[in-house]
């Protein structure tokens, strides 16, 4: 059994280690459902927001740290404002930048989606934030973008493109063929900036209707109709090595 005084470096030590146990359980807490009025149990509470100003935000916040970031900076920020905590207490938009570029570059689902579903989630109950997301996603597939038009653009985009996925390297390297630009362009930039704005003013748009209790049933869950989590169009680039599944 070690004995004598503790060193100041001990001392540092073991107080980081509780810190830093505490803050765990604080923020573990915070995100717990019927936690017995511990910490902040989900859903979270929920205001309309103007779909434009969000939008805003979110062009902007994209410039900050891209598309995931700036999808869920536009949709929190101006619930910190009309709402409060614990919007106030937890830094989301930070937390999640890494969904960027498809997740961490991987050129997966579209950042901007990513961050949409996320700050969904801490909105809506499960099935209703699923419901958002699956017409978010359907939406995004059908679109051509960019609609958003900035107040103070910082480049111009000549070009609109529908990706027919909800994937970024096809969304991205569609708009990269039809515009004959390379990925890293500014005006790719631009058209991601504006893509992320026209995202949260859409998954805005339908988390107000939810809140209005007008969002109706949604598309169909993707797993019912293929059997299996997929999307319908996989062949348009997958020729070949696609698990076929069954249908139920």
């Amino acid at each position: 059994m070690q004995t004598g005084k503790i060193t100041r470096r001990e001392l540092l030590i073991g107080s980081s280690v509780m810190a830093l146990g505490a803050l765990s359980s604080s923020a573990h807490s915070a995100f717990l459902p019927n936690s017995g009025g511990v910490g902040f149990p989900l859903p979270w509470p929920y205001k309309k927001i103007d779909p434009q100003e969000a939008a805003s935000i979110s062009y902007n916040g994209f410039y900050t740290a891209a598309c995931c970031y700036g999808t869920a900076k536009g949709i929190l920020m101006p619930l910190q404002r009309l709402v409060g905590e614990p919007y106030t207490l937890v830094p989301l938009p930070e937390a999640i930048a890494s969904g960027r570029g498809g997740i961490a570059g991987w050129g997966t689902t579209c950042g901007a989606l990513v961050g949409a579903a996320v700050v969904a989630g801490f909105i809506a109950p499960l099935d209703a934030a699923e419901s958002i997301i699956r017409d978010l996603f359907h939406w995004f597939g059908e679109t051509s973008f960019p609609i958003y038009e900035p107040v103070s653009a910082k480049n111009v985009v000549r070009t609109r493109s529908a990706s027919n996925s909800p994937l970024c390297h096809i969304a991205a390297g569609k708009w990269c063929k039809k515009a004959g630009k390379p990925f890293k362009h500014p005006e790719r930039e631009e058209w991601c900036a504006r893509l992320t704005a026209d995202v949260t003013a859409q998954a805005v748009t339908l988390l107000n209707s939810w809140s209005e209790g007008t969002l109706g049933s949604g598309r169909r869950n993707p797993r019912t109709v293929y059997g299996a989590p997929a999307q319908y169009n996989c062949l348009e680039c997958h020729s070949g090595g696609v698990p076929e599944m069954k249908k139920p």
